[in-house]
Formats: structure tokens, C-alpha cells, sequence
């Protein structure tokens, strides 16, 4: 017979890691807040989302001691009281949501903001990665520089749709119909010209088909509604290049900045791609091809 384990033996207690930590429940709405019990005669509180109930947050945790706070990176809900807290000086783990709910032990008294407040306390979440603010904002342009390109595609497509609507297969005789033959064409016939021989004319010296071939692929029937999509089509897709170029200008003016002394023009470093500057004939293609 194996020796007796007493209670004590099999249930050790955790160690206190964090004394002053708190737990955050975010939501659209409110958050709910919670402190250990011997900072606060009421250790759980509600405030809500707006700044300045944002702000009375923050200054009660700093007031009651708290110097680490773990809560869940729930939607986008949390980045404003992220930024918040941080400004503070108060130190925030972001914590995913499935490794908190994952940890055995919960009781079911407490509610979310306990739970992590008593995660955090015995040193059980782990922060997610969040760079420093300076990335962050970099992150921000570049992402928002994807998101516009994705939309300027869309108005691509429908540039080349109403040109086959109008049977112009400007397509098959150019690599890309927003490239600088096809731009030039494109521009010609909204401002009215319909002769193929001239369209065809503005081709670049670089381009495969010859003027001819383009000049066939060019014989349209043109029509008022199909034009004017045409129209609001390019208006778009220049709309979305200009603001993708300040997003650009954004992301590089604060690499500039966080490179400091260090810095070097990408353009004067071989196999380096940077930004491209272009000028008002082309700030509107995304490729400039032929």
C-alpha cells in the first residue's frame, strides 16, 4: 500500500506573481473592470466606451495601485483603451481569448474580468506581440495602402468592362489597359476621339502589337451610357491611386524618421524597390507598362 497524500500535498497553491494587476472585459458598449479585493472595497466596476469614462478608468487603476492589466483583444474594441492605459504608464497584456478560456479552474461566481485578473495575478496569460507606436503607425499606412489597392482593382475591372461593352479590345493588343499606352487611349477616346488610326498612334515605343493590329482591335461601337461608365470608372481608379501615393508619402516620410542618420535613399541602393514617384501623366496606373 502506497503512503497517504494529504490535501495540502495534492492541491498546491499557486504563487502570487502579479499583487497589483487588474482584468479588463472589453466591449463595444462598456468594460468591465476588476482589482483584487484588498485594493478596493467594490473590485469591480463598469465604465463606459467613451474617452472619458476611458480616461476615469485609467486614473482609478492608477489610484488603486494597479501597474500590469491583462484583457482580451476583442474586435478593435480594445485598441482606443490600449492607447489609452499605455499613455499612462500602466503596463497592458493583450491576451488572446481562447488561451484564457483554455486554463482549467474557473468558477462560475466570477465573471470574465475576475477570471483574468486572476490569471494575471498568478502569472498564467501571455501577451500577444503589439510593436511600439511608432511601427504600429507604419503598420497602419501600409495596411491602409493594401486595402485602397484592392479597391482601385475593382474599378480596373470596370474600366475594362465598359470598353468591351463598346467591343474596344484594348485588352488583347496592350499588357495592361492602365499602363501608359493604355492610358493615353483610354484618356483620347473621353476626350472625344473615335478615329482607331489616331487611338492607335499614341501607342508607346515599346509596345509588342504594332499600330495597325491596335488600330483593329480599336473599331468601336461607342455609346453615350457605356462611355460615361467609362468615365466614372477612371475618375475612380485616379481617385484611389492619389490617395495610395499619400499613403506612400505617409509610410516613407516616417521611415525616414525612424531611420534617423542611418538613412539611405532606396533609390541610390541596387535590387532595392522603392516607392515609386510619378508624374502627373502617370499617377494614375498601378503598373506602368507598356
Amino acid at each position: 500500500m502506497g503512503e497517504p497524500i494529504s490535501a495540502g500535498k495534492r492541491r498546491a497553491r499557486l504563487k502570487v506573481i502579479n499583487p497589483r494587476s487588474a482584468g479588463i472585459d472589453v466591449g463595444s458598449r462598456f468594460h468591465v473592470v476588476a482589482v483584487p479585493v484588498e485594493l478596493d472595497p467594490n473590485p469591480v466596476r463598469k465604465f463606459s466606451s467613451f474617452t472619458k469614462d476611458l480616461i476615469a478608468l485609467a486614473e482609478w487603476l492608477l489610484a488603486v495601485g494597479i501597474s500590469t492589466i491583462a484583457m482580451e483583444s476583442t474586435g478593435i474594441y480594445w485598441v482606443p483603451l490600449y492607447e489609452i492605459l499605455s499613455g499612462k504608464g500602466i503596463d497592458v497584456f493583450l491576451v488572446n481569448a481562447r488561451h484564457a478560456k483554455n486554463v482549467p479552474g474557473r468558477k462560475t461566481d466570477i465573471n470574465d474580468a475576475q477570471w483574468l485578473q486572476q490569471l494575471h495575478s498568478y502569472g498564467l496569460v501571455r501577451a500577444s506581440f503589439r510593436p511600439d507606436q511608432k511601427i504600429t503607425e507604419l503598420r497602419s499606412y501600409l495596411r491602409q495602402r493594401d486595402q485602397l489597392v484592392r479597391y482601385r482593382s475593382s474599378h480596373q475591372q470596370h474600366i475594362q468592362k465598359a470598353l468591351m461593352l463598346m467591343n474596344l479590345q484594348l485588352h488583347h493588343v496592350v499588357r495592361d489597359i492602365s499602363g501608359l499606352t493604355g492610358r493615353r487611349i483610354i484618356d483620347a477616346i473621353l476626350s472625344g476621339e473615335r478615329d482607331p488610326e489616331r487611338l492607335a498612334s499614341l501607342r508607346d515605343r515599346r509596345c509588342k502589337e504594332s499600330a495597325a493590329t491596335i488600330a483593329a482591335a480599336l473599331e468601336g461601337n461607342y455609346q453615350d451610357d457605356h462611355l460615361f461608365s467609362l468615365k466614372i470608372a477612371v475618375e475612380l481608379f485616379d481617385t484611389y491611386s492619389e490617395k495610395i501615393r499619400a499613403c506612400e508619402l505617409a509610410a516613407q516620410s516616417l521611415m525616414t524618421e525612424l531611420a534617423g542618420s542611418d538613412y539611405q535613399d532606396p533609390g541610390s541602393q541596387p535590387g532595392e524597390y522603392p516607392f515609386r514617384s510619378r508624374d502627373s501623366s502617370q499617377r494614375t496606373s498601378g503598373l506602368l507598362n507598356p
